[in-house]
C-alpha cells in the first residue's frame, strides 16, 4: 500500500501538492479505543495552496479509493480538511515541537519518478528495509515544478543536480547512547542496511546535502578534487558536489 501510494506522488506533486508524508511498519496505535496495540500504514500532512479543502479531497480520492478496493478491509482511512488563511497560519499550527539535543544519524535519498512507479514490488522492498532502523521513515513530497524547470544562470548552481528530478526527499534515522562507540558502531551499521534498497531504486540519485555521511562506505569526497582544479585568476567558483 505505501508503495502504491509513494507512486502517486509524482502525479500528486504535478497538481501542486506539497507536504510530508511519514510511513511506519510496527507503531503505537494512535485509535481510540483500539483493538490492537501496534498498527502499519502511513500518515500524510498535505497541502494544497490557493484552494479549498475539498479541491485536496478530490485529488486524493482515486488513490484511496483504489487501496480500499484493493487491500478491503485491511486499511482504516481518516481524512482531518483543515483551512488556513496564510502559509504563516498553518506554520502556526503545524511546527516541528520535537525536542532538540539527541545522537541521531540521519540517512536521506532523493527518489525521483522512475523510482517511485516503475517497479512497486521494488520499491515496497526497499521502503520496508528503508523503516528496519527505528520502524519509520518519512517521505516529504517538496520538490516543485520550479525546482525541476528551472534554469539557472550558467546552467548551474549550488543545488544538489539529484534534486531537480526528484519528487520525494525519504528520510530515516538511528538513535545511539551517548559516550557508547559500540552503539555508535551498531547505528551506522543499520543505517547502512537501511540504505541499500533505496541507493538501488536510484543510483544515479544521491542524498540531501546535510545528510551524508562520510562513514558510509559509499561516501564519495569530490569537492577537494574541484577546488583543486580550479584556476587561481579569472575564474568563477565551480559548483562542487559532495555526495554518497
Amino acid at each position: 500500500m505505501i508503495a502504491y501510494m509513494l507512486s502517486q506522488f509524482p502525479s500528486l506533486g504535478d497538481s501542486g501538492i506539497s507536504g510530508y508524508s511519514y510511513f511506519f511498519s510496527s507503531y503505537p496505535n494512535p485509535l481510540p479505543n483500539a483493538t490492537t496495540p501496534k498498527i502499519a500504514g502511513m500518515l500524510l500532512l498535505l497541502t494544497l495552496q490557493d484552494h479549498p479543502p475539498s479541491a485536496l479531497s478530490n485529488l486524493l480520492a482515486p488513490a484511496l479509493t483504489h487501496v480500499n478496493t484493493t487491500w478491503p478491509s485491511t486499511f482504516q482511512i481518516t481524512t482531518i480538511p483543515e483551512h488556513h488563511p496564510s502559509f504563516y497560519a498553518w506554520f502556526q499550527t503545524h511546527y516541528d515541537t520535537s525536542p532538540a539535543g539527541l545522537n541521531l544519524l540521519v540517512g536521506s535519498r532523493l527518489l525521483p519518478r522512475s523510482a517511485l512507479t516503475t517497479n512497486l514490488t521494488q520499491s515496497a522492498a526497499a521502503l520496508r528495509q528503508f523503516t528496519t532502523p527505528q520502524n519509520v521513515a518519512t517521505a516529504y513530497l517538496v520538490s516543485g515544478a520550479g525546482v525541476r524547470t528551472a534554469r539557472p544562470r550558467g546552467g548551474s548552481n549550488g543545488v544538489n543536480p539529484a534534486w531537480r528530478a526528484a519528487y520525494v526527499h525519504a528520510t530515516n534515522g538511528v538513535e545511539w547512547a551517548p559516550g557508547d562507540a559500540t552503539a555508535r558502531a551498531e547505528a551506522v551499521a543499520k543505517l547502512e542496511y537501511s540504505l541499500q534498497g533505496v541507493r538501488a531504486l536510484a543510483p544515479d540519485s544521491g542524498a540531501y546535502v546535510n545528510e551524508v555521511r562520510i562513514f558510509l562506505p559509499t561516501y564519495v569526497r569530490i569537492s577537494d578534487l574541484c577546488f583543486a582544479s580550479r584556476r587561481r585568476r579569472h575564474d568563477r567558483i565551480p559548483t562542487c558536489h559532495l555526495g554518497e
